[in-house]
């Protein structure tokens, strides 16, 4: 039976190529007869007849402006007023008709696309301009020298004057002590009438300064009275100016020594002691005229003595111990 079977059957497969062969020619033929059929009814641009236009009387066109593409003159045309119309003769200018209405051309015109704008870089900065004003040259005016000029002498100015201290000066003490009167040392005060130191020790001194440098020649006049022991110590002084002056010494009962003294280093020392000197009490007068200095008591001259470049000469400083009393002090001229 294997052997029947395999030469009366034919072998599987064998039936289906030609059916392969036939749907591939049919699909053939149905896609060139689609081709055929649509060259058929879409004819070819150069085989195509024109279809034909209407045609309109002349007077019936609207009136046109022919305008020329030149750089010179474009005019510019909203968007929505012109029309674009195929062109009559294809080698013709293309040409733009305008009207109110429309606008035709003989060929289509393409669509303006708007171009990016760009802004240039790399531009080279403007150069600053620099003006130079030439002025024209001018002539040098002429200048006037001055001669120096000198200054005007000056006017010498006359050194103060001191003005002199008023003579004559007088206290009594009877009304308390003198404004001209200057407290140099110790206490003061006024006792019936007198001048006396206030009590201390025995060596402790009142000095009142009147007067001034300007005193020259003058006399000191007053009445002095010792009323105790002095105990060798100054009982009284008169100074002529700051560095000179007349000495009075107390040395026991009635008896006493008296000097012209001189200021040496902070120190008084004597220069010339008196051959006669008064006693404890009795008016009292000191003369100085020129270098001559005179001591006397009331009008007995004592001792006259003359002293060169003392000066100056004031201000009279009258100086006292305790125990003693001074009054009807004076000072006049000579």
């Amino acid at each position: 039976m294997s052997q029947g079977n395999n030469h009366g059957t034919p072998p599987r497969g064998s039936w289906r190529e030609p059916l392969v062969i036939v749907t591939f020619l049919a699909a053939v033929i149905l896609c060139f007869g689609g081709i055929v059929a649509a060259i058929i009814q879409r004819p070819s641009d150069a085989g195509a007849p024109a279809t034909p236009q209407p045609t309109v009387p002349a007077s019936q066109l609207p009136q046109t402006k022919e305008v020329q593409f030149t750089p010179e003159a474009v005019p510019t045309i909203p968007p929505t007023a012109y029309t674009v119309a195929p062109s009559i003769d294809s080698g013709a200018t293309p040409v733009v008709q305008l009207s109110s209405t429309s606008i035709r051309t003989a060929m289509d015109l393409p669509s303006a696309t708007p171009q990016p704008t760009t802004t240039p870089t790399n531009v080279p900065d403007t150069p600053t301009l620099e003006v130079t004003t030439i002025l024209p040259p001018t002539e040098p005016i002429p200048t006037t020298e001055t001669p120096p000029t000198e200054p005007p002498e000056a006017t010498p100015i006359p050194a103060p004057t001191s003005v002199p201290f008023g003579l004559p000066f007088e206290d009594s003490f009877d009304s308390g002590f003198s404004d001209e009167w200057q407290l140099i040392e110790g206490e003061r005060t006024i006792q019936d009438g007198r001048l006396l130191k206030v009590r201390g020790n025995a060596t402790s001194i009142l000095t009142m300064q009147v007067g001034d440098d300007t005193l020259k020649d003058y006399t000191v006049s007053f009445d002095y009275e010792s009323v105790g022991r002095a105990g060798r110590v100054i009982a009284f002084a008169v100074a002529l100016g700051p560095t000179f002056r007349y000495a009075h010494y107390d040395i026991a009962t009635n008896q006493a020594r008296c000097y012209w003294q001189e200021l040496v280093g902070g120190r008084w020392e004597s220069k010339v002691e008196l051959e006669q000197c008064m006693g404890t009490q009795g008016p009292i007068q000191i003369k100085v005229a020129g270098d001559t200095f005179t001591v006397s008591r009331g009008n007995a001259q004592l001792s006259s003595n003359i002293f060169e470049n003392v000066e100056p000469r004031g201000p009279v400083e009258l100086s006292i111990r305790r125990n003693i009393f001074i009054d009807n002090f004076k000072i006049t001229s000579p």
